[in-house]
């Protein structure tokens, strides 16, 4: 009698953990999914970045270069 409860808890234990390792499975694939997730929102927000700093980039040279080719044609007069 007491091997067959002590087999049942022993079942019970076995049961429990493979319960418990089935639920830390899934948690670590929600996990993965959300690092990829943020992998893949990084990844745009830089692309979004890189466009629109190259445009502000090429801006701000054509506006110096602009104001160098006015200076250079204009230049002071000494007092």
């Amino acid at each position: 009698m007491e091997l067959q409860k002590t087999v049942g808890q022993l079942t019970q234990a076995v049961n429990t953990l493979t319960d418990q390792q089935k639920e830390q499975a899934k948690k670590l694939d929600g996990i993965s999914h959300k690092i990829y997730a943020a992998i893949v929102v990084l990844l745009v927000i830089g692309g979004i970045l890189t466009f629109f700093a190259k445009g502000i980039n090429d801006l701000l040279v054509h506006r110096i270069e602009g104001q160098q080719t006015q200076q250079q044609a204009s230049p002071h007069k000494p007092d």
